[in-house]
């Protein structure tokens, strides 16, 4: 899919790379932040030491997704939900800037598989050759957010800041 000026994309900001499927482009992506638990140690101590957990997270959700690939989504979601072929993607979603389609913040989502797939949608008016996915929520082994600065040494950490502001996450 092309990401460039005049083609509609810069209405969706998260771009998402699935090895084997492709790019889909989304108005919204929730789950991608995770949490270390912190859980207490049985020791004859008066003072427990307090030890970090397994790493937990939530499912990783795309919303309003936009793509021109929809048969191998729906093909991968299938596998996965007949236990036929059950296989795992190391998947990328990086929040885009609109003004020079750079990558302002990526995530790495490890290991991820399609746990629900809702309404997909083709372009209903014969003009429109993508195909609309209202929700996909991913099952994953854990995200690792990587820093800005390895996409994007020019943008400034209050662009940043407003770009990520511009987008309401769920």
């Amino acid at each position: 899919m092309n990401f460039e000026q005049g083609s509609g994309m810069q209405n969706f900001p998260f771009r998402v790379t699935i090895p084997d499927i492709g790019t889909i482009f989304c108005l919204a992506v929730s789950g991608i932040d995770s949490d270390v638990p912190i859980e207490y140690t049985a020791s004859g101590q008066r003072k427990t030491p307090r030890l970090p957990g397994l790493r937990k997270g939530p499912d990783v959700t795309l919303k309003l997704c936009r793509t021109d690939n929809p048969e191998a989504i729906t093909q991968w979601y299938l596998d996965i939900r007949s236990n036929s072929n059950i296989v795992r993607r190391d998947i990328t979603v990086e929040l885009i800037n609109d003004v020079d389609n750079s990558a302002v913040a990526c995530w790495n989502v490890s290991n991820a598989w399609p746990k629900a797939l809702k309404c997909i949608n083709n372009g209903s008016d014969g003009k429109d050759p993508y195909t609309y996915i209202e929700t996909i929520i991913l099952a994953h082994e854990g995200v690792a957010e990587k820093p800005s600065r390895t996409y994007n040494d020019q943008t400034h950490p209050a662009q940043t800041l407003t770009l990520l502001n511009k987008v309401h996450l769920p």
